[in-house]
Protein backbone atom coordinates (compact mmCIF):
# COMPACT_ATOMS: atom_id res chain seq x y z
CA UNK A 1 0.00 0.00 0.00
CA UNK A 2 1.14 3.53 -0.80
CA UNK A 3 -0.21 7.02 -0.07
CA UNK A 4 0.18 10.13 -2.22
CA UNK A 5 -0.40 13.50 -0.56
CA UNK A 6 -2.43 16.08 -2.49
CA UNK A 7 -1.98 19.69 -1.45
CA UNK A 8 -1.33 23.30 -2.57
CA UNK A 9 -2.85 24.88 -5.70
CA UNK A 10 -3.90 23.65 -9.14
CA UNK A 11 -0.39 23.47 -10.64
CA UNK A 12 1.02 21.38 -7.82
CA UNK A 13 -2.05 19.15 -7.75
CA UNK A 14 -1.41 18.39 -11.43
CA UNK A 15 2.16 17.36 -10.63
CA UNK A 16 0.93 15.20 -7.74
CA UNK A 17 -1.69 13.54 -9.93
CA UNK A 18 0.95 12.72 -12.56
CA UNK A 19 3.14 11.26 -9.84
CA UNK A 20 0.19 9.15 -8.67
CA UNK A 21 -0.22 7.84 -12.23
CA UNK A 22 3.52 7.16 -12.33
CA UNK A 23 3.21 5.04 -9.18
CA UNK A 24 0.26 3.12 -10.65
CA UNK A 25 2.50 2.07 -13.54
CA UNK A 26 5.45 1.37 -11.28
CA UNK A 27 3.54 -0.70 -8.75
CA UNK A 28 0.59 -2.31 -10.61
CA UNK A 29 -0.07 -4.82 -7.83
CA UNK A 30 -0.21 -2.33 -4.96
CA UNK A 31 -3.16 -0.30 -3.69
CA UNK A 32 -2.44 3.43 -3.89
CA UNK A 33 -4.53 5.86 -1.87
CA UNK A 34 -4.76 9.63 -1.63
CA UNK A 35 -3.94 11.60 1.49
CA UNK A 36 -5.99 14.80 1.66
CA UNK A 37 -5.04 16.99 4.60
CA UNK A 38 -7.87 19.54 4.97
CA UNK A 39 -5.67 22.03 6.81
CA UNK A 40 -3.13 22.07 3.98
CA UNK A 41 -5.75 22.16 1.23
CA UNK A 42 -7.98 24.94 2.57
CA UNK A 43 -5.18 27.48 2.07
CA UNK A 44 -5.62 27.06 -1.70
CA UNK A 45 -9.33 26.40 -2.04
CA UNK A 46 -9.27 22.62 -1.56
CA UNK A 47 -9.00 19.97 -4.27
CA UNK A 48 -9.53 21.96 -7.45
CA UNK A 49 -7.90 19.78 -10.11
CA UNK A 50 -11.21 17.95 -10.66
CA UNK A 51 -12.90 21.25 -11.59
CA UNK A 52 -10.72 21.70 -14.67
CA UNK A 53 -9.44 18.30 -15.75
CA UNK A 54 -10.80 14.82 -16.42
CA UNK A 55 -9.01 12.94 -13.66
CA UNK A 56 -9.82 10.12 -11.30
CA UNK A 57 -8.10 10.84 -8.02
CA UNK A 58 -7.05 8.04 -5.68
CA UNK A 59 -9.68 7.25 -3.09
CA UNK A 60 -9.21 7.76 0.60
CA UNK A 61 -10.90 6.92 3.89
CA UNK A 62 -10.83 8.25 7.42
CA UNK A 63 -8.44 5.46 8.36
CA UNK A 64 -6.13 6.22 5.47
CA UNK A 65 -5.89 9.85 6.60
CA UNK A 66 -5.20 8.73 10.18
CA UNK A 67 -2.51 6.38 8.89
CA UNK A 68 -1.02 9.27 6.91
CA UNK A 69 -0.85 11.41 10.05
CA UNK A 70 0.84 8.54 11.87
CA UNK A 71 3.44 8.15 9.11
CA UNK A 72 4.21 11.89 9.21
CA UNK A 73 4.89 11.64 12.95
CA UNK A 74 7.13 8.62 12.41
CA UNK A 75 9.03 10.54 9.73
CA UNK A 76 9.59 13.52 12.02
CA UNK A 77 10.97 11.24 14.73
CA UNK A 78 12.91 8.67 12.72
CA UNK A 79 13.13 9.98 9.10
CA UNK A 80 11.51 6.87 7.67
CA UNK A 81 8.25 5.86 6.00
CA UNK A 82 7.74 9.11 4.08
CA UNK A 83 9.38 10.11 0.79
CA UNK A 84 9.86 13.80 -0.03
CA UNK A 85 11.25 15.84 -2.92
CA UNK A 86 14.58 16.28 -1.16
CA UNK A 87 14.57 12.82 0.42
CA UNK A 88 13.18 10.61 -2.33
CA UNK A 89 12.93 6.87 -1.81
CA UNK A 90 10.69 4.89 -4.15
CA UNK A 91 10.10 2.04 -1.70
CA UNK A 92 8.64 4.14 1.10
CA UNK A 93 4.96 4.09 1.99
CA UNK A 94 3.89 7.75 1.80
CA UNK A 95 4.85 10.44 -0.70
CA UNK A 96 4.66 14.09 0.34
CA UNK A 97 5.99 16.51 -2.25
CA UNK A 98 5.42 18.29 -5.56
CA UNK A 99 7.32 15.91 -7.88
CA UNK A 100 8.17 18.56 -10.46
CA UNK A 101 10.37 16.30 -12.56
CA UNK A 102 9.73 15.29 -16.16
CA UNK A 103 10.51 11.65 -15.38
CA UNK A 104 7.27 11.46 -13.38
CA UNK A 105 4.89 12.85 -15.99
CA UNK A 106 6.38 12.08 -19.40
CA UNK A 107 3.79 10.35 -21.59
CA UNK A 108 0.84 10.93 -19.24
CA UNK A 109 -2.16 12.52 -20.95
CA UNK A 110 -4.60 14.67 -18.98
CA UNK A 111 -7.54 16.24 -20.79
CA UNK A 112 -9.66 19.28 -20.00
CA UNK A 113 -13.22 18.69 -18.96
CA UNK A 114 -15.54 18.64 -21.96
CA UNK A 115 -17.90 21.09 -20.29
CA UNK A 116 -15.19 23.61 -19.45
CA UNK A 117 -16.31 26.91 -20.92
CA UNK A 118 -14.32 30.13 -20.98
CA UNK A 119 -16.44 32.88 -19.45
CA UNK A 120 -17.47 35.98 -21.37
CA UNK A 121 -15.17 38.10 -19.20
CA UNK A 122 -12.18 35.84 -19.82
CA UNK A 123 -12.91 35.74 -23.56
CA UNK A 124 -12.83 39.54 -23.61
CA UNK A 125 -9.67 39.62 -21.49
CA UNK A 126 -7.90 37.12 -23.75
CA UNK A 127 -8.76 39.28 -26.76
CA UNK A 128 -7.28 42.35 -25.05
CA UNK A 129 -4.11 40.42 -24.16
CA UNK A 130 -3.60 39.17 -27.73
CA UNK A 131 -3.96 42.52 -29.47
CA UNK A 132 -1.21 44.44 -27.65
CA UNK A 133 2.24 44.16 -26.06
CA UNK A 134 0.76 42.53 -22.99
CA UNK A 135 2.62 42.04 -19.72
CA UNK A 136 1.13 39.99 -16.88
CA UNK A 137 1.64 41.06 -13.26
CA UNK A 138 0.80 38.57 -10.54
CA UNK A 139 0.24 39.62 -6.93
CA UNK A 140 0.33 36.52 -4.75
CA UNK A 141 -0.96 37.01 -1.23
CA UNK A 142 -3.32 34.30 0.10
CA UNK A 143 -1.22 31.79 2.05
CA UNK A 144 1.79 34.14 1.94
CA UNK A 145 -0.08 36.36 4.41
CA UNK A 146 -0.47 33.59 6.99
CA UNK A 147 1.59 34.19 10.17
CA UNK A 148 4.03 31.33 9.48
CA UNK A 149 4.83 32.65 5.97
CA UNK A 150 4.42 36.41 6.25
CA UNK A 151 7.94 37.04 7.60
CA UNK A 152 9.39 35.05 4.70
CA UNK A 153 7.20 36.13 1.76
CA UNK A 154 4.82 38.84 2.93
CA UNK A 155 7.14 41.82 2.67
CA UNK A 156 9.21 40.72 -0.32
CA UNK A 157 7.08 41.81 -3.27
CA UNK A 158 5.69 45.13 -2.04
CA UNK A 159 3.78 47.63 -4.18
CA UNK A 160 7.03 49.61 -4.39
CA UNK A 161 8.76 46.54 -5.83
CA UNK A 162 6.06 46.14 -8.49
CA UNK A 163 6.18 49.82 -9.48
CA UNK A 164 9.95 49.62 -9.89
CA UNK A 165 9.54 46.49 -12.05
CA UNK A 166 6.91 48.24 -14.18
CA UNK A 167 9.34 51.06 -14.91
CA UNK A 168 11.99 48.52 -15.95
CA UNK A 169 9.55 46.86 -18.36
CA UNK A 170 8.57 50.25 -19.82
CA UNK A 171 12.24 50.88 -20.60
CA UNK A 172 12.52 47.66 -22.61
CA UNK A 173 9.11 47.16 -24.26
CA UNK A 174 7.33 49.56 -26.57
CA UNK A 175 3.88 50.59 -25.33
CA UNK A 176 3.36 47.72 -22.87
CA UNK A 177 -0.12 47.03 -21.50
CA UNK A 178 -0.15 45.54 -18.02
CA UNK A 179 -2.71 42.95 -16.91
CA UNK A 180 -2.92 42.34 -13.18
CA UNK A 181 -3.85 38.98 -11.65
CA UNK A 182 -4.13 38.12 -7.97
CA UNK A 183 -5.73 35.86 -5.38
CA UNK A 184 -6.53 39.01 -3.35
CA UNK A 185 -7.84 41.47 -5.91
CA UNK A 186 -9.76 43.43 -3.27
CA UNK A 187 -6.40 44.44 -1.77
CA UNK A 188 -4.60 44.99 -5.08
CA UNK A 189 -7.02 47.46 -6.68
CA UNK A 190 -7.02 50.12 -3.92
CA UNK A 191 -3.27 49.63 -3.39
CA UNK A 192 -2.57 50.39 -7.05
CA UNK A 193 -4.92 53.37 -7.01
CA UNK A 194 -3.14 54.81 -3.95
CA UNK A 195 0.15 54.38 -5.83
CA UNK A 196 -1.21 56.42 -8.73
CA UNK A 197 -1.78 53.39 -10.96
CA UNK A 198 -5.53 53.59 -11.55
CA UNK A 199 -5.18 52.32 -15.14
CA UNK A 200 -3.44 49.18 -13.86
CA UNK A 201 -6.23 48.59 -11.36
CA UNK A 202 -8.74 48.60 -14.22
CA UNK A 203 -7.03 45.58 -15.77
CA UNK A 204 -7.02 43.60 -12.53
CA UNK A 205 -8.67 40.19 -12.64
CA UNK A 206 -9.02 37.45 -10.05
CA UNK A 207 -6.45 34.70 -10.51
Amino acid sequence: MKLVSFTAGLGNQLFQYCFYRYLLNKFPNEKIYGYYNKKWLEKHGGIIIEHFFDVKLPRSTRWINLYGQYLRIIYKCFSCGVSKDDDFEMNRTMFVGYWQDQCFFSGINISYKKDLVISEKNTWLLGEILKCNSVAIHFRRGDYMLPQFKKIFGEVCTVKYYLKSIRKVEEKISEPVFFVFSDDIDWVKPSLCRAGQKSLAEFAARR
